[in-house]
């Protein structure tokens, strides 16, 4: 996937089978999204990405307990 192509899927906001997340810091929120793709048809959460389609990122933090 180009990067035009990932800024086009984010473009067309959230559905049932993709979702926002502006952080990771609440876990139980990003484990509750994962089990929901897990137990319908699948998806793509997109980490870094606010609900309104902006591009905040993750903060340094947030990347190192991703490691």
């Amino acid at each position: 996937m180009t990067e035009n192509d990932l800024r086009m899927h984010i473009a067309s906001g959230e559905d049932s089978f993709k979702q926002f997340t502006s952080d990771i810091r609440n876990a139980e929120s990003l484990a509750a999204e994962i089990a929901a793709f897990a137990n319908a048809e699948g998806g793509v959460i997109y980490i870094g990405v606010a609900d309104d389609g902006s591009l905040p990122g993750l903060a340094p933090g947030d990347v190192a307990r991703c490691n």
